[in-house]
Formats: structure tokens, C-alpha cells, sequence
């Protein structure tokens, strides 16, 4: 069985992937992710939705209240949660030294909603 990674040639987590597949000799298939092509980027989004990439998550389709296409950030697994919404020229951070448990996920899903709720257009 070989192992499939999925890079874009400019990502430093990519990079770090490569080194040690190379250093190991491990055997691998790569694919390279043209985002800008239509067929790779479909195929990219089936596999991973949220479009984790350059560290980051970008948000590319609304699943809800604030998961607004185009906001960017990272989920961290100690329960440090930060996006910048350019849309809404807001940035926000939560801070709560917690594993991923049920119980931080709806921490995390109740500051985002409460943090869209807030904005008054």
C-alpha cells in the first residue's frame, strides 16, 4: 500500500512531510493541489471540506451562522480557537486550555454563533 500526499509545493507543513518521506525512504504517491484548477479543487473539497491548507483553514462553503467562505484560521487541540473574517473586518480568539472533548466543541461552536450574533449591520 502506498501512502498519497495530497501538498502544494509552497506549504511548510507540506515540506516537513516531504523531508521526512525522503529522509526514511518512504515510499509515497504525490499530488501536487492546483487550487485554481476547477476538477482539482472539487476533488480537494470532497476530501476535505473545511480547506485546510498553509497552516491554516479557509472556509470555502456555508455550513453555518459563522462559517462565512473566505474566513480564515486554525482549531487548535488544546482548545485555542482564532479566524479573521475580512468580510466583517473581525478577528477573534478564544483561549480556553481544554482537549477536544464534547464539551469544547460546543464552547467553540457556542463563541463563534454568539460572535456572528453580535455584528449589527
Amino acid at each position: 500500500m502506498s501512502l498519497h500526499l495530497y501538498f502544494h509545493p509552497l506549504s511548510s507543513f507540506s515540506q516537513k512531510v516531504l523531508i521526512a518521506f525522503y529522509e526514511n525512504d518512504t515510499p509515497f504517491t504525490p499530488h501536487i493541489l492546483d487550487l485554481g484548477d476547477d476538477a482539482t479543487n472539487k476533488k480537494f473539497l470532497e476530501m476535505w471540506p473545511p480547506g485546510w491548507g498553509f497552516g491554516l483553514s479557509v472556509i470555502t462553503r456555508r455550513d453555518d451562522i459563522y462559517d462565512v467562505p473566505g474566513r480564515f484560521g486554525w482549531d487548535g487541540g488544546y482548545g485555542t480557537s482564532f479566524y479573521v473574517d475580512p468580510t466583517e473586518e473581525m478577528i477573534g480568539v478564544l483561549m480556553c486550555q481544554r482537549l477536544w472533548d464534547p464539551a469544547f466543541l460546543a464552547l467553540n461552536a457556542d463563541f463563534w454563533t454568539e460572535a456572528y450574533r453580535a455584528i449589527d449591520d
